[in-house]
């Protein structure tokens, strides 16, 4: 149409249609409307690839119509779309000129709907395509619907107008091909290696920082290696649909159309999550669960390259439905989510006992690990699981390329005092916002004053707030608002907030808003991974304990390159008390967050470990800097030295730091030789000085960094000692011959000798690490055997020669067994060597005593009949049973550990028929949903929750103990109350804690204990400071504390 070819962008379109609407000529807005539709799903990649022919109602023919069982006149489908698997989708277009018109369900969709999935045949899917901001209310009512809302629109207007000059060109009747993508420098390398890597093996990790471009060179790896069937896995319905994007308009650009499927459902995100996009109806497309549809979608006999787009959630079912079929590659997007326990739904692809895999390629900034079993979790530095490092780019290789891939940054603290918060919560103003929000307190309304400071100071223009939980973030945003109202001296700032529980298309405005201006943009973890965001100025940490790899991911955001931009900034509060030194201020527990958070980024970025080793050992570092060399630039404190200060915490952290970020191998090995240490021994004293070093590892030869480089102690410590597996030994008839002169009788007068200054060191001291070895009896020439190699006589003469002897005992059998006469033939481990034969010592004897493991026992099945016929409740009425009088003989005492029941025990509750199951054999509820069942109970705190969970109406398969549980984070965070435990507060310093305490002048504990009952007590004094650990060094009991004179 000649008026949607002449619009210059969507939003010159966008007004025209809204002057149409106002002014009485909806029709001839809508039509035009449906036309953008019909272009925008043949031009769009994602759909373009799936769709084959899209038609406007009236261009349908009437064979179609027939077949589809389509009315003839507009009733609610205005297009239809046919895709290259030969299915059907009825879409409607509905143009809004009020973006808060939302559609709604019985009114604007009831039609469509119904006539879709009831009246018309072979109708696949459905699809909404409207300019109402969000979808309707109870979407997920519309089963098989999807929605593309205004910002599908109003991103056609983006990178430079790319996908509003492809519906132009359609509109005129031709087709223009966007600009394809190339890699970059470093891009090419990982290509490079990647592609060599593959050649000998299966699996590798590709680690790169967040913003340099990942996905994107995990497509041009998959060209580079051939790939004809691609399965790619990711954590979120949110960073699917952006490499389903990205993936088809490259393809296409390339001038290959791949087929693809997305595995995924509403269940792949959880409810306490906060995920960017949270439901299916948001992508749009078709999507699926069915193992059969990925079966039919894998078997499909065509030439074109398949791809499976799936979330790790679904990962199971995926692998069903690819039963049999096996993929060229597997890439497995933010692949530190699948770390943990290796049987989680999380891990299901990484195994390929699960699902068939050629090649597996591991992408994530942030590699993590787990300690524990090997052979029960999965950690990222186990190569079976995941893989060598086929490439990784730094932190500090992306900033220092020219030109850079990341912005540098800088980590600074601001800071507040005690004073402040004094100020804040005795102020008429803060009075003002208790009215406004609920359960704020002085000390969170202080941190929000100070971020405007950092703001006003450093001139940030957009920020991104991180906080613990949903509802914190949006009370900070409220917190800000409030400021601006409130406090005008710190000017106005444009304040946002995104989360799961919003439409997508709702979040994506916020952000397209908050890219335009100054702002400020607060969430909990919906922005910390995944998605694409503007570039931005700043990442605050408001409630900084979180874990590495959430602070490496949300610092990231802060380092996407933007036009006149010198750094992005990592803002980290601070609580500093009036009266504190610069030592006793960098050991406050508040110090926990800072070092948190450096300590992770050091990981990435070894400028910090460069410039922290500098400073702790006395010497200023020169260069350009260092992310932390300006830790407390914006510290207001009263008595504090800034420059001592800031050394002092610096020093502090470097403590943290080194552990793990050890020198290179060559450097440690220097310093190591310049001490002159004779041996291992020396090393052990050594390390334990004061002055050691704490980037060097104490114990080098098991740090994995230095697995590859690491030779001997005596290369290490420069002795000339060489390591016993560098040693080129004699063979084994030398050394046996040397044995021989020596006229040794045993293995124990050998080993004695070996310790000799004169036994030669080309000879090994454990003989029998020779192949070649029999045993030490020829080996020495003495003639005896070995135990393990003698022959002895059948069990049936055995016993018969022990019974002989009338012994009445296991110990008379085994002093019989050192006696000199003791015949070789016959064995003093009978239950060893005759395990099969063997019916205890008893019967071998001859005795009458006989353990009651090798007693002739009823059947399993009467077994149990008989224990039920108790009525026993538990394992210990089970026990005290079993010493009765009249405790039958053909019943064994422990059936759980008898051999002969071993296939058959299940567990104590099925054996007495109490229907009760162990512990271990539970299978319990997920923490998420445990976490919801709790909330639903309003219990205030831990006691509560123990008293409910002793109840009758307790579930059963939700875990009592539930800190167990490896997702636990706080009782308060699980109950919903928002209480912080009293091991996660940060408490004052024991001298300011006593300080206070005096100050009330108490004479006895009981006073304290009243006192700590009453509303105005402070949050940062511990309730029992006798039990605190913190204070367990200092602590000297209540009279000292209180101030009481003996």
């Amino acid at each position: 149409m000649r008026k949607i070819s002449e619009s210059k962008s969507w939003k010159e379109l966008n007004n025209h249609l809204a002057s149409l609407t106002t002014s009485q000529k909806s029709k001839a807005g809508g039509d035009i409307f449906e036309h953008v539709c019909k272009y925008y799903l043949q031009t769009a990649p994602h759909y373009q690839s799936k769709l084959k022919k899209v038609w406007l109602l009236k261009e349908i023919k009437e064979d179609l119509k027939r077949k589809l069982n389509l009315p003839d006149t507009d009733e609610g489908i205005d297009l239809i779309a046919e895709t290259y698997d030969k299915k059907y989708w009825a879409i409607q277009s509905k143009y809004r000129s009020n973006p808060k018109d939302t559609l709604t369900i019985k009114g604007d969709l009831a039609t469509f709907a119904n006539l879709a999935f009831n009246n018309c045949k072979h109708i696949s899917h459905g699809l909404v395509l409207t300019t109402s901001d969000k979808p309707p209310l109870k979407t997920k009512l519309l089963r098989g619907v999807g929605f593309e809302t205004l910002e599908s629109f109003v991103g056609l207007d983006d990178n430079d107008g790319e996908g509003w000059k492809a519906i132009t060109a359609k509109a005129k009747g031709k087709t223009i091909k966007p600009k394809a993508l190339t890699p970059r420098p470093h891009q090419a390398e990982a290509i490079k290696k990647s592609f060599e890597h593959f050649k000998n093996n299966e699996r590798g990790k590709m680690i790169m920082p967040c913003g340099t471009g990942k996905s994107l060179a995990a497509f041009w790896i998959a060209r580079k290696v051939n790939a004809k069937s691609i399965l790619i896995a990711v954590p979120s319905l949110a960073l699917l649909q952006q490499t389903l994007k990205v993936w088809t308009r490259e393809y296409l650009i390339a001038g290959v159309r791949p087929d693809w499927l997305c595995v995924c459902s509403d269940q792949t995100v959880s409810d306490d999550q906060d995920d960017f996009v949270s439901n299916i109806y948001d992508l749009g497309i078709d999507v699926t669960t069915d193992k059969n549809d990925i079966k039919k979608f894998l078997q499909k006999k065509n030439s074109n390259l398949k791809i499976v787009f799936t979330t790790y959630q679904s990962g199971k079912v995926t692998a069903q439905g690819a039963k049999g079929f096996k993929f060229d590659l597997g890439i497995m997007d933010e692949a530190h989510k699948t770390v943990g326990h290796g049987e989680k739904a999380m891990a299901h692809l990484i195994h390929q006992k699960n699902i068939k895999i050629k090649n597996r390629l591991f992408m994530t900034a942030t590699e993590r690990l787990f300690r524990g079993d090997k052979d029960e979790y999965l950690s990222m530095d186990d190569p079976r699981d995941y893989g060598e490092i086929i490439y990784q780019l730094s932190f500090k290789a992306a900033i220092e390329m020219k030109p850079p891939i990341i912005s540098d940054y800088k980590i600074i603290t601001f800071g507040i005092t005690a004073p402040e918060i004094e100020a804040v919560y005795s102020s008429n103003k803060f009075i003002q916002v208790k009215k406004e929000i609920d359960n704020i307190t002085a000390r969170e309304f202080a941190i929000a004053i100070a971020l405007r400071k950092a703001i006003k100071k450093l001139k940030i223009s957009n920020a991104i707030s991180f906080h613990s939980s949903i509802k914190r973030a949006n009370n900070f945003k409220k917190q800000q608002e409030l400021i601006s109202k409130v406090y005008k001296q710190y000017g106005k700032i444009k304040t946002f907030h995104v989360s799961g529980a919003m439409a997508t298309s709702q979040r994506t405005s916020q952000m397209r808003e908050f890219a335009e201006g100054k702002g400020l943009m607060t969430n909990a973890r919906c922005l910390t991974e995944g998605v694409d965001l503007p570039a931005i100025d700043c990442v605050v940490f408001t409630d900084p304990k979180r874990s590495k790899v959430d602070i490496v991911q949300a610092a990231g955001r802060a380092l996407r390159l933007s036009k006149s931009k010198k750094f992005g900034y990592i803002l980290i509060p601070i609580l500093i008390s009036e009266d504190e030194n610069a030592t006793e201020a960098a050991k406050d527990t508040a110090f926990e967050d800072i070092v948190a958070t450096i300590r992770a980024l050091a990981t990435q970025d070894t400028r910090i470990t460069d410039y922290l080793r500098a400073v702790s050992s006395g010497t200023i570092p020169r260069g350009k800097g260092s992310p932390v060399d300006g830790l407390t630039k914006l510290n207001v404190l009263t008595k504090v030295n800034e420059e001592e200060f800031n050394k002092s915490i610096q020093l502090k952290v470097w403590d943290r730091v080194a552990f793990g970020n050890w020198r290179p191998y060559e450097e440690a090995k220097k310093y190591v030789q310049s001490l002159k240490l004779k041996n291992s021994t020396q090393w052990r004293a050594h390390i334990k000085l004061k002055n050691f070093p704490k980037d060097i590892p104490q114990s080098p030869n098991e740090v994995i960094v230095y697995k590859k480089e690491w030779e001997s102690w005596g290369v290490f410590l420069g002795t000339g000692n060489v390591a016993s597996q560098l040693i080129q030994y004699r063979d084994y008839k030398e050394a046996k011959k040397y044995a021989q002169s020596l006229n040794l009788k045993s293995g124990r007068e050998w080993v004695a000798h070996t310790k000799s200054k004169n036994f030669p060191k080309d000879i090994k001291v454990a003989p029998h690490s020779y192949e070649e070895f029999e045993s030490m009896g020829i080996f020495l020439g003495t003639g005896i055997v070995a135990n393990r190699l003698r022959k002895y006589k059948k069990y049936k003469e055995v016993k018969k020669y022990a019974q002989s002897l009338k012994l009445k005992s296991a110990k008379q059998w085994t002093d019989h067994c050192k006696s000199k006469n003791f015949p070789e033939d016959i064995p003093v481990k009978v239950w060893d060597i005759y395990k099969n034969e063997y019916q205890g010592m008893g019967d071998f004897l001859g005795t009458e005593n006989t353990s009651w493991r090798y007693k002739n026992y009823k059947s399993y099945k009467e077994v149990k009949k008989y224990a039920q016929s108790l009525n026993l409740k538990s394992r210990r009425e089970w026990k005290a049973h079993i010493k009765s009088k009249n405790f039958p003989k053909d019943i064994p005492l422990y059936p759980d550990n008898l051999k002969t029941y071993k296939k058959k025990w299940e567990n104590w509750g099925v054996f007495l028929g109490t229907g009760n199951t162990s512990l271990k054999h539970k299978k319990y509820k997920s923490y998420k949903e445990a976490k919801k069942y709790a909330q639903s109970l309003n219990l205030k705190n831990r006691n509560e929750w123990i008293a409910h969970a002793k109840s009758k109406n307790f579930p059963k398969d939700i875990k009592r103990a539930i800190w167990l549980d490896e997702e636990f984070e706080s009782m308060g965070v699980f109950l919903g109350t928002g209480t912080v435990a009293n091991h996660l507060k940060e408490f004052r310093s024991f001298k300011k804690v006593k300080k206070y305490a005096q100050s009330l002048k108490l004479k006895s504990a009981k006073q304290w204990t009243d006192h700590c009952k009453s509303k105005n007590f402070p949050e940062d004094i511990p309730r029992n400071p006798d039990a605190s650990y913190k204070y367990k060094k200092e602590w000297k009991g209540w009279d000292d504390f209180l101030g009481k004179k003996k």
